[in-house]
């Protein structure tokens, strides 16, 4: 059985061949029509009864399975859940990290730039030094030719500018070195950019395809739970039916014993007329014909049962007054000795 199959219940009866109806037998024909019929009403009625029974027995297992499939497919989803929920973690500390390291990158980057600036200020100093140079050389040999009678201090003025010169060109040489390890850095940060770029690019491409799986397990996390809703509402909705049909079976099986005690009553009292009509010598005494009287038939009956009322009389293996009453007027050629019995002992 899959899992997305149940077992479908249906109001069909089942286990037909289980009845047991009671069969008339020539034994009985000495009973009124009348309560063969309630007899055989009363078994018939049994036999529904207890095939009702039978029936919402079988609906209650086929029930218990449904709820058995029902939790077992939950807990399933809820295994699914969690395994969901480690993979939205998972994947929510992964974009944190690429996060970091992509602030990493910027801050980098922002570092280079700053000392990019750097270079280029340092570069514009030494170009106004190197200028500065020039002019102080152009003022010293203007000063040499303007004043060769001094030579003691021009040639010390000189021997500064020199010396200021031999700086300038140290100065000059020391920036071209600086030019040219500046070049050198700045091609090394134009490829370490581009690989920064490259890098960013497939991380930008990564972060988007984790966003588009994280989209979608929320959407299948919400699907599931919607599921696991519908599925808790049925559980919930066969646990209310299982306890309603328990409490009614429980009804029916009262309902059953007390049409069971009922059958036996009946049967038992068929028994004891059974008997009694077997061996009415054994009971009986034979009596002649009931003399007249003077009351009324309607009248001595009405006597008759008042008396047998107030006395609490019994015949042995009888049933009740009020049923040997109406046998009495049913079957007057079985009962009437019992009662002209009792009206010739009681001298009426």
């Amino acid at each position: 059985m899959t899992d997305n199959q149940y077992v479908y219940l249906d109001s069909k009866r089942l286990n037909d061949d289980r009845l047991c109806l009671l069969k008339d037998d020539d034994a009985y024909s000495f009973v009124a029509d009348d309560s063969d019929d309630d007899h055989q009403n009363m078994q018939r009625q049994l036999s529904a009864a207890r095939t009702e029974a039978q029936d919402q027995a079988v609906l209650l297992e086929r029930a218990a399975v449904n709820g058995a499939l029902l939790a077992q497919k939950y807990f399933q989803l809820e295994g699914d859940f969690d395994e969901l929920q480690d993979k939205h973690h998972e994947a929510m500390a992964l974009l944190t990290t690429y996060e970091g390291l992509l602030n990493e990158l910027r801050n980098e980057k922002q570092e280079t730039l700053r000392r990019c600036l750097v270079f280029e200020t340092q570069i514009d100093r030494l170009s106004m030094g190197m200028r500065d140079a020039d002019r102080r050389y152009a003022a010293t040999q203007g000063m040499c030719t303007e004043l060769q009678a001094t030579v003691a201090r021009v040639s010390s003025e000189r021997e500064e500018a020199l010396n200021a010169l031999r700086e300038a060109h140290d100065d000059a040489t020391a920036l071209q070195s600086v030019q040219h390890r500046l070049k050198t850095s700045l091609e090394a940060l134009q490829q370490e950019r581009r690989e920064l770029q490259s890098y960013v690019t497939e991380k930008d491409t990564a972060i988007a395809h984790l966003t588009q799986q994280n989209k979608a397990a929320r959407l299948t996390q919400s699907i599931q739970s919607q599921k696991i809703q519908r599925l808790e509402q049925t559980v919930a909705d066969l646990e209310a039916q299982t306890s309603d049909m328990t409490d009614h079976l429980a009804a029916t099986y009262d309902h059953i014993d007390a049409l069971e005690a009922q059958a036996r009553t009946m049967a038992q009292q068929i028994a004891d007329m059974k008997a009694a009509k077997a061996t009415p010598s054994a009971h009986f005494e034979p009596v002649p014909v009931p003399p007249a009287t003077s009351l009324p038939p309607p009248l001595a009956m009405a006597v008759l049962v008042l008396w047998l009322s107030s006395r609490r009389a019994s015949v042995r293996k009888s049933p009740t007054w009020l049923g040997v009453l109406s046998a009495t007027v049913s079957k007057p050629q079985w009962y009437m000795p019992i009662v002209h019995q009792a009206w010739t002992q009681r001298a009426f």
